[in-house]
């Protein structure tokens, strides 16, 4: 009964687990762009 009832709550916040989780790496992507960008600007390859 407690592993039904902890499916149950995560099917509940299933969405907001995974626009989480795609928000986390959208930020981790972002920070590298932000990186390069970086580098090239200081013509470092």
């Amino acid at each position: 009964m407690v592993r039904q009832r902890a499916v149950f709550e995560f099917e509940k916040y299933k969405e907001k687990v995974i626009e989480a989780i795609l928000g986390a790496f959208a930020n981790i992507l972002q920070s590298f762009e932000d990186a390069v960008k970086a580098l090239e600007g200081d013509r470092i390859q």
